[in-house]
């Protein structure tokens, strides 16, 4: 009776221990997902509204923030799974060979150089040998495996084959003689427009007869960095977001490499020491062949990663695989029974085995919980930062838009008016010169006969031809000042991503047409001549009006005016017709790099509303939640 008893009790126990099981990993799921809910919502209608997301600048930027709430939802989903077990490390320490022996199998290819940019997913088979893809967007596919591995092959010759691109492109560059500025330019826009990026995320491989995968996932990442000429174009923090547990695969033969150090800090600086990592020195078996011991290697690793990792685990995965490889032939002579076991007990396998029970697969449900929470944390960190950078810069550069085009109106009207002021004082200083030499004639003006005033007057005292030139010249000079200055201004006003690589080039030529010059021919007067009669007249009129001298300054002041007017109507359309292309120019390049300014300020506000929806603090899961939600 009481052993039924107990099995009874143990039985509640199990089943009260699975119901909370569940209910914390769907209370969690619920927390990420309606976070995410609320911060989709404005984020898409920012997106689908505005458009922003056809921009150069803000549209990598906006993309990669859908792909990271795509990511934070994949993050929810995944509890529904079973623990994420991520092997990480670089591709050259026997990170395969790991996996492959966790899962008693072949299953992860063996390559010095792994080219694929997606995470092999093996899970426990479950009736059907399919393979998912999954995408950046959240979709997934279901293939046969050959259908897989062939998109999978014709998605690594895309990368390579961008690769040999931008390789030649780089060469070009190089050998073209471009600025140290130009150049690392460059090498950015053969990152962001050449190089191919596969929207491939994960494959999911189902894995007949592993123990270890009845329980959990096992993950194979590509290499801890993946560079083209010091491009970085992957590295492990991709991939690290998605782990429930980690092991860090670490040369044993060559311990104090500085690669992998540097690689595991770049990541652990951004996410912190976790708890669910443990650090394996592989290839025992070559350090044991050097003569150095188990003991001496792990202080190799206590100095040179002691403030990363807590312990080392140092195994031969190699031997572990080739041991698991040869137990499975049967019948088997006692010898080789004997020497596979040698070998299984010489790779020190099994304490790696242990290591994980007592640690990540013990308590392998708080970890993946935590785990989930702080990867969400930490990708939602990311999306946070980029809202924060687009606002900071859609508001510097529309500020920046506005200065420009204030500056561009209030600099074109000084200058516009500054040549006013030039054909002001050439006017006055003409009038003045005309004034001058008509009053020197004026007594032989009234006694001139009409037949020779009109030429006298243009000869000696108006003398058209010299004041046309020099109209002309100030013409010139103006056009040329105009040309130089609304190219500056047309330069200076459109928004550019590369603008040491690709500096500004303006062709503007500001030129003033005239349909025709005034030849001031209607300079004249009458009763001027001689004779009797005339003289009595010219004396009565002497009487009543002004000086002649003043009645031809005022004439030729009139025509004078007239032309200059004409000139300054023509240069005012003029410069309202480039003004409002420079000023076009400027909304389309604007447009171009950083969206409509149209709806800079409704924009702006939204990308508020984004930086203060915050992920709050998870509140933990009562028995009460438990009793009355299960």
């Amino acid at each position: 009776m009481y052993s039924n008893s107990a099995t009874k009790l143990e039985t509640l126990f199990s089943h009260v221990e699975d119901a909370y099981r569940e209910r914390a990993r769907q209370h969690t799921k619920q927390y990420i997902l309606a976070f995410v809910k609320n911060f989709e919502y404005l984020f898409q209608y920012t997106n689908l509204k505005y458009k922003y997301g056809d921009s150069k600048i803000f549209g990598p930027e906006i993309k990669s923030i859908q792909e990271n709430l795509v990511k934070i939802k994949s993050l929810a989903e995944e509890l529904d799974n079973k623990f994420m077990l991520f092997v990480m490390g670089s591709g050259k320490n026997g990170k395969s060979t790991l996996i492959n022996a966790l899962a008693g199998k072949q299953v992860a290819k063996e390559s010095i150089s792994p080219e694929t940019w997606k995470i092999d997913v093996f899970t426990n088979y479950e009736k059907s040998e399919s393979i998912k893809l999954k995408f950046k967007d959240g979709s997934e596919k279901i293939y046969s495996k050959e259908e897989a591995l062939e998109y999978l092959q014709n998605e690594d010759l895309k990368v390579r084959e961008s690769k040999k691109i931008i390789r030649a492109k780089r060469d070009e560059a190089r050998d073209s003689g471009l600025s140290i500025e130009a150049l690392e330019e460059k090498l950015q826009e053969l990152q962001k427009y050449y190089l191919y990026r596969s929207d491939v995320i994960e494959m999911v491989t189902p894995i007949k007869n592993s123990k270890l995968l009845e329980s959990y996932n096992l993950v194979d990442t590509p290499g801890l960095n993946q560079e083209i000429d010091g491009m970085v174009i992957s590295n492990a923090k991709e991939y690290y977001s998605k782990a429930d547990g980690i092991i860090w695969v670490l040369p044993g033969d060559r311990i104090a490499g500085a690669g992998d150090k540097k690689e595991i800090e770049r990541v652990l600086k951004e996410y912190g020491n976790p708890q669910n990592i443990i650090a394996v020195i592989n290839r025992l078996d070559n350090i044991i062949a050097n003569g150095q011991t188990v003991d001496g290697v792990i202080a190799d690793a206590k100095r040179f990663y002691g403030d990363i990792f807590n312990e080392f685990i140092p195994i031969s995965a190699r031997q572990a695989r080739h041991a698991q490889e040869v137990l499975k032939n049967k019948p088997l002579s006692d010898e080789a029974y004997k020497n596979a076991i040698s070998e299984y007990e010489a790779s020190r396998f099994d304490y790696l085995l242990n290591h994980l029970n007592r640690t990540l697969f013990s308590d392998a449900l708080a970890l993946q919980i935590n785990a989930k929470i702080k990867n969400t944390g930490l990708v939602y960190s990311d999306i946070e930062s980029k809202i924060h950078d687009i606002y900071e810069t859609l508001s510097e550069v529309n500020d920046k838009r506005l200065t420009l085009q204030k500056e561009l109106e209030e600099d074109t009207m000084n200058r516009f008016m500054r040549w006013v002021d030039k054909f002001t004082e050439f006017a006055k200083k003409e009038v003045s010169r005309v004034r001058m030499t008509s009053d020197l004639y004026n007594d032989e003006l009234w006694r001139m006969e009409p037949r020779k005033f009109n030429s006298f007057v243009k000869e000696h005292i108006v003398k058209p031809d010299e004041v046309l030139v020099g109209i002309q010249r100030i013409v010139n000079e103006l056009c040329l000042d105009f040309s130089e200055f609304l190219n500056y201004k047309n330069s200076i006003s459109l928004f550019v991503e590369f603008k040491h690589l690709y500096p500004v080039e303006s062709n503007i030529n500001f030129a003033v047409e005239y349909n025709e010059w005034d030849d001031f021919s209607n300079i004249a007067s009458n009763y001027t001549g001689g004779g009797i009669v005339d003289t009595f007249i010219r004396g009565v009129d002497r009487m009543f009006n002004e000086e002649k001298s003043k009645r031809i300054t005022d004439q030729f002041y009139q025509q004078l005016e007239k032309i200059i007017k004409n000139i300054i109507s023509e240069l005012g359309d003029k410069i309202d017709g480039y003004i409002t292309s420079i000023e076009c120019n400027m909304e389309n390049s604007f447009s171009e790099m950083y969206g409509s300014s149209v709806y800079v300020e409704e924009f702006k506000a939204i990308l508020i509303e984004l930086m203060n929806c915050k992920l709050g603090e998870m509140r933990d899961l009562s028995v009460r939640d438990l009793i009355y939600n299960s």
